[in-house]
């Protein structure tokens, strides 16, 4: 009966019909996972195989049209670096407290001032990742014009790894008590440098890759897929935080391989896109300030920096509101990370597929979504409160980021689309460098202040993008 039930479901989402299996097997699987491990993992399994066969089949013509397995490949790949998404923002704040980083003081005693940061010191490491990031890829965006996108996404996937696995040989080392203080600080953040500066070609070279293989028609649509692929990761990287309960640092360990992983996939499955530009053609920078597209990413910065100034304390928030202890914290959050992600890929595979709208009505749709999001966190008080407001960020998102993505690449040219993958990676860093140490200083003061503070930004985000045309 419940195989039936399943069949039934998946036969309503037309071209979301899984086609890599059988329908009868794909519903055994799927009723398998419900039946001996719950409605929860079911869910995942079910989105993870919608995925399979959602993106890596596309039926529009492109300039380089990909194999099946060289999408699969793609979004396999851009999947696992989802996951560091939950990596960070469930585990960094919560490992930086088993640290004592908020403990930490500033002191000039000539001057008699004295500062203690608090959780500003935290969300600080990820503020500084997020610089690193913005400065490191537009370089990796113009390199992979001339280098090519497969190159630069196995260097950014290796960075993903040996980044953690560095991050964890410090966190180690403070355990063990060989570090701690300023020096453990220090060395948390060049760890966190290193990662970021070699991680930050994974994202201009995958955006890249698909505007090299989607038309002007089908870039919305293209650049949804390759997002509701990171939100798949997001949905799955809480099943890699429980590993937490064994210790805080063992999530980052299994991420690490997971990376690497993906590095030796890309390497031996996915083919060079073919969109190589002429050296002399890839040497011409694309400048932030640049008529065709200064306005849209003054909106992708200011949308990312209140995405950053929450998502860097909301696991604060979960343990501060509702009283719980560090891993009762990590469990909660991870569960509202996950139906987050989940509102997402149900914004981007569903939504954004479907509905035929342009990127710049994504954008008009999604931010007044997003508003609703931070007024529900700012007034909750309750588990479902939260999860309700969470929810209601991952629609609003899911809408917004490839909004913003797909209409800045219909600015620019065919041999810009590098660059300007580059571009918007780094203006999403730049937005994330902003809102944790905005967040950070502003949770200090009052916890509920931080979400009615992103609430009004939304508010005129939501008021200029509608004054453009769609």
């Amino acid at each position: 009966m419940l195989e039936k039930s399943v069949r039934l479901v998946g036969g309503r989402f037309g071209s979301m019909r899984i086609r890599l299996f059988p329908d009868t097997l794909t519903a055994k699987v799927i009723a398998l996972f419900w039946r001996d491990h719950g409605p929860d993992c079911a869910v995942i399994v079910a989105g993870v195989v919608i995925v399979v066969s959602e993106l890596s089949l596309s039926e529009t013509p492109s300039v380089f049209p990909p194999t099946r397995g060289a999408l699969f490949t793609l979004y396999l790949a851009v999947l696992v670096t989802g996951m560091a998404q939950a990596l960070v923002f469930v585990l960094i704040p919560l490992i930086g407290r088993e640290l004592k980083l908020h403990e930490l003081v500033l002191e000039l005693p000539v001057l008699a001032w004295r500062w203690q940061p608090r959780e500003l010191a935290i969300t600080a490491l990820t503020a500084l990742t997020s610089m690193v990031f913005s400065l490191a890829a537009p370089w990796w965006g113009r390199l992979s014009d001339r280098w090519g996108r497969r190159r630069v996404l196995i260097v950014g996937m290796l960075g993903y790894s040996g980044g953690t696995l560095l991050f964890n040989g410090v966190a180690e080392a403070a355990g063990a008590g060989l570090l701690g203080g300023a020096f453990l600080y220090g060395a948390l953040a060049l760890a966190r440098m290193a990662y970021a500066s070699l991680m930050a070609g994974s994202a201009p070279a995958s955006a890249a890759y698909i505007a090299d293989v989607t038309n002007a028609a089908q870039r919305a649509a293209g650049i949804g897929r390759l997002n509701a692929a990171t939100q798949i990761g997001a949905l799955l990287g809480p099943m890699i935080t429980a590993c937490a309960a064994i210790s805080l640092l063992a999530p980052m360990y299994v991420y690490a391989a997971l990376s690497a992983l993906a590095a030796l996939l890309v390497w031996r499955w996915l083919p060079e896109s073919g969109a190589r530009v002429a050296r002399e053609q890839a040497q011409a920078h694309l400048r932030f300030w640049d008529r065709r597209y200064r306005r849209l990413l003054l909106i992708g910065f200011a949308m990312c920096a209140v995405m950053g100034m929450a998502q860097s304390t909301l696991v604060f928030y979960f343990q501060d509101v509702l009283r719980l202890d560090t891993l009762a914290a990590a469990s909660r959050f991870s569960g509202a990370m996950m139906v987050s992600a989940a509102a997402m890929v149900f914004a981007q595979l569903v939504l954004a597929q479907r509905c035929g709208w342009s990127s710049m009505r994504l954008l008009q749709i999604g931010l007044p979504l997003a508003l609703l999001s931070y007024l529900l966190l700012a007034s909750a008080a309750s588990l479902p409160q939260l999860w309700a407001a969470m929810a209601a960020f991952g629609l609003g998102m899911g809408l917004c980021l490839p909004g913003f993505g797909a209409s800045a690449s219909l600015t620019v040219g065919s041999t810009e689309q590098g660059a300007m993958a580059g571009i918007v990676s780094a203006t999403i860093g730049w937005g994330f460098l902003a809102g944790p140490l905005l967040g950070g200083f502003i949770y200090a003061q009052n916890h509920s202040l931080t979400y009615w503070c992103a609430a009004a930004v939304m508010v005129l985000l939501t008021v200029v993008a509608w004054r453009e045309r769609a």
